[in-house]
């Protein structure tokens, strides 16, 4: 099984020409209502119109990546963001869904 993270054109493109090619593919998107509309139109009409994605295992939904306080090893200050912002900066544990850190991710 190959999993392609990214439903846009060329995310499908690739999970397409893998499937032709044999392999079992699942396509992953982060919009629930894109999802849904590929699933039932059995193709991406907002990415890549007209390519059939007959051939694919599904398309599945992913979450976006979290986000998080991250700490400076030198100075008081703290910054909300998916990466960190350098060397010398320490990342909190508490994971968060938006970028102000104010939605925690609910455990799976």
């Amino acid at each position: 099984m190959i999993g392609i993270v990214g439903a846009g054109a060329f995310g499908t493109a690739l999970a397409v020409a893998l499937a032709k090619g044999g392999r079992e593919v699942r396509l992953w998107a982060r919009d629930p209502a894109q999802v849904r509309a590929m699933q039932a139109a059995r193709q991406n009409a907002r990415a890549l119109p007209g390519v059939l994605l007959c051939l694919l295992a599904s398309a599945a939904l992913a979450r976006p990546a979290p986000w998080y306080w991250w700490a400076s090893r030198t100075s008081d200050e703290r910054v909300c963001a998916q990466t960190s912002p350098g060397a010398g900066w320490l990342r909190e544990d508490t994971a968060f869904r938006d970028s102000r850190c104010s939605q925690r991710v609910k455990p799976f």
